[in-house]
């Protein structure tokens, strides 16, 4: 019996994962958008206070999808009913009561692990940003003082750090950049992105050296 209720658990917990992966598909289909804008305007009167910082980090993941924060829970909180809905026949084994409960608790710690684990992952991303700061910021000096330029000695760290978070926040900044953004607005950017005081003190740092005819 053990063995039916795990791997009853286990092929729910997959089927609802992969049910999930589609949602945010399922949820263009006009009528299913409209239930799904009720859903998410329900989670903007509800969770009022956690939608700016979860707005947040949607922003500063590359990998996640362009949801509004609201949006974000909806599609979790349907992610989680599958789940429960799909972990239900354990009901042959515990009764149905118990099982409606503990399917209700299946899909409410689905959504609470969901926001828990974007905020894991930013941490993550946001460590691995401040490991690698400070080595970059010796390479730019370093060139800046042997007479390269700002633009050339952030695409040396672009390229040397490509696979890396930093590299990628510093391409964002190259890029505008190159769009025709002054290196002030461009930087300036970073900082509203990050929200770190650490990236907060360099742009601080550049802006005033720019100011003052720093190059």
């Amino acid at each position: 019996m053990n063995y039916l209720l795990l791997s009853s658990l286990l092929a729910g917990t997959g089927a609802a994962l992969l049910c999930g992966a589609t949602v945010h598909s399922l949820v263009a289909v006009r009528p299913l958008r409209a239930s799904f804008n009720e859903l998410a305007s329900l989670h903007r009167a509800m969770s009022a206070k956690s939608l700016p910082k979860i707005a947040w980090r949607l922003k500063f993941l590359p990998d996640s999808l362009p949801y509004l924060p609201e949006e974000f829970l909806a599609v979790k909180t349907i992610e989680g009913v599958l789940l429960g809905v799909l972990v239900l026949p354990i009901a042959f084994f515990i009764g149905i009561v118990p099982a409606l409960v503990f399917a209700f608790v299946v899909s409410w710690g689905y959504q609470q692990l969901a926001v828990m684990n974007l905020r894991d992952r930013c941490k993550q991303r946001m460590l691995k940003l401040k490991s690698r700061l400070p080595f970059a910021m010796d390479m730019m000096a370093l060139m800046m003082t042997a007479g390269a330029g700002f633009q050339e000695s952030l695409e040396t760290v672009v390229r040397e750090n490509a696979e890396h978070p930093l590299g990628e926040e510093f391409a964002v900044v190259r890029q505008e950049i190159t769009l025709g953004l002054s290196r002030k607005d461009a930087l300036l950017g970073l900082d509203r992105r990050l929200e770190d005081e650490s990236f907060h003190e360099l742009v601080f740092a550049v802006v005033k050296g720019e100011e003052l005819g720093t190059p």
